[in-house]
């Protein structure tokens, strides 16, 4: 079975490729959804790093989160610290899982596949490429 990372900026099109390898019986990971699973589970640690204000009726607050987060290189570092390993094992758990079920290929779909070292589980990687001003049209659209 191969691992085939699918990355590119905010945007792209990687979703869209994603849907096409589903298609064709390929298991297909969306990293962002672990990384919202990852929060979630996190949250006690989340607030103690981040304060209440990033918890609203005790669930974490993306958007007050990322307000902190990116806008503060080491606060993004500390977060980055908490979810991501939590994240890679969820990826390395279902690639277990794909090849157990027989899939032909098992995609991981995230912006942040280098970032993340998810490129080490990779035996290929493909790169989205939009130019930027699709890419700010759609995400337009998407928010």
């Amino acid at each position: 079975m191969m691992v085939i990372g699918l990355t590119g900026k905010a945007c792209a099109g990687k979703d869209l490729y994603a849907q096409v390898f589903a298609r064709y019986g390929c298991a297909v990971v969306d990293v962002d959804r672990l990384g919202h699973q990852a929060l979630e589970q996190s949250r006690d640690e989340i607030e103690s790093n981040f304060g209440t204000s990033v918890i609203k009726e005790g669930v974490v607050d993306r958007k007050a989160l990322g307000a902190l987060v990116f806008t503060d290189p080491e606060k993004l570092k500390i977060l980055e610290s908490i979810t991501h390993p939590k994240m890679v094992n969820a990826c390395k758990a279902l690639i277990r899982k794909a090849r157990g079920e027989g899939k032909k290929a098992i995609i991981l779909n995230a912006a942040l596949l280098k970032r993340m070292q998810l490129e080490q589980l990779c035996d290929s990687v493909i790169y989205i490429y939009a130019p930027v001003w699709l890419r700010y049209v759609r995400c337009r659209k998407r928010e």
